[in-house]
């Protein structure tokens, strides 16, 4: 019976042991680092997991760290470039319906007469400004505009403009 006991608490504290070893606080901090990317907080959970890697590399957890920084920056990367493939996709959609007028010699005058209804407002980009369309002064050509983030003429990376002319990105269109 003593002996019993005795293996029974040597388990426990071995367990405990383990628990708080450095797998167990690898793991720890590990989950508090997912909680953190779970509630937003993407800066600080992948603080926590590179202090993961850090501390303890050599644990199943700093393994996992490793993945979910890699997946982790390319979600936020993802979002912070969501906008410009937006509108990169509007604009070759859009440029895709006047193609088709285009090779049938009917380009509106207006982007607003694409839209079917009672709605008649040009494409809008993800910032909010309708696209910019020029017709050729021949009709049988034209040019679309999308002026990025700050919706004006120029600038680079998100500010940066995409111009589709018949059919074609000339500038942007990353």
């Amino acid at each position: 019976m003593k002996a019993t006991l005795f293996i029974m608490i040597a388990c426990a504290v071995c367990l405990g042991a383990a628990c708080t070893g450095p797998e167990g606080r690898a793991a720890a901090t590990y989950d508090e680092a997912l909680e953190k990317i779970e509630a937003g907080d993407l800066e600080d959970g992948v603080r926590l997991l590179q202090q993961v890697i850090t501390e303890y590399p050599d644990t199943d957890a700093a393994m996992e760290a490793r993945k979910e920084i890699e997946f982790s920056r390319g979600i936020a990367g993802a979002v912070e470039n969501y906008p410009v493939a937006s509108a990169r996709d509007l604009m070759v959609r859009t440029a895709r319906v006047l193609e088709r007028l285009r090779h049938r010699r009917r380009l509106p005058a207006a982007l607003d007469e694409l839209v079917p209804g009672k709605l008649k407002s040009a494409p809008v980009d993800p910032w909010g400004e309708p696209l910019a369309y020029a017709r050729s002064d021949n009709g049988r050509g034209y040019t679309l505009n999308c002026f990025g983030s700050d919706g004006m003429e120029g600038g680079v990376g998100a500010a940066g403009d995409m111009v589709i002319r018949n059919g074609e990105f000339v500038e942007g269109g990353w």
